[in-house]
């Protein structure tokens, strides 16, 4: 996986080099994970979404008019909660959470100009599963373990959401974005079906340079 990035991001940085406009960005912000919900599990199981944060490095450069390319490299959680009955009286508080480095690739079409720009965004991404842990909590007593055996080593998803840029100065934008991201293939490994399923609202700074 280091080897991975330490390829990428200077190819990321030599592609975007090559470009007339190009910028580098930060950004960071809360990821609202879900898994669909697999149908052989506990009977009464309610589940409910993840909370975890993601944080991502990408460059943006021009393409054709209205059109410009982002792909980068993010560190994201991802999982789900749930409860279930387990005995008289006792419930089960489970939690899931998985942690990916993930290659999204984004085209963005501006739709509005000024003073904020605007852009649809869209893309797919590429994730490689870095850790999987499972928590439960109950009367009984509370047990955490490692779930990376439950689940496949990579995921592959599409993107799509809104994308702001509001000028600072000549150099720096405020950059916000909006996404919902649908995973397209089965990232259990046992004989459960899930796949991933987040909302993210990301802000931080671009620089042009």
């Amino acid at each position: 996986m280091k080897t991975l990035f330490s390829i990428l991001v200077p190819a990321l940085l030599l592609t975007s080099s090559l470009c007339a406009q190009n910028s580098i960005e930060i950004l960071v912000g809360p990821n609202i994970a879900n898994m669909t919900i697999p149908d052989n599990l506990i009977q009464g199981t309610v589940w409910s979404s993840k909370y975890g944060f993601a944080i991502s490095s990408s460059v943006t450069f021009d393409l054709l008019n209205n059109l410009t390319l982002s792909p980068g490299v993010r560190f994201i959680q991802k999982g789900i909660n749930a409860e279930f009955p387990f005995g008289p009286g006792v419930i089960i508080h489970a939690s899931t959470t998985n942690n990916y480095a993930e290659i999204p690739v984004y085209f963005n079409y501006k739709i509005y100009d000024s003073p904020t720009r605007v852009f649809i965004q869209a893309g797919p991404t590429y994730s490689f599963l870095l850790a999987s842990n499972g928590k439960t909590t109950s009367d009984l007593g509370d047990w955490s373990s490692n779930t990376r055996s439950e689940y496949e080593s990579h995921d592959f998803s599409l993107d799509f959401g809104l994308r702001t840029e509001t000028i600072i100065n000549s150099e720096f934008s405020f950059v916000a974005t909006l996404s919902f991201s649908r995973g397209l293939i089965n990232i259990s490994a046992s004989n459960k079906y899930e796949q991933t399923r987040d909302f993210r609202l990301m802000i931080g700074l671009s620089r042009i340079f």
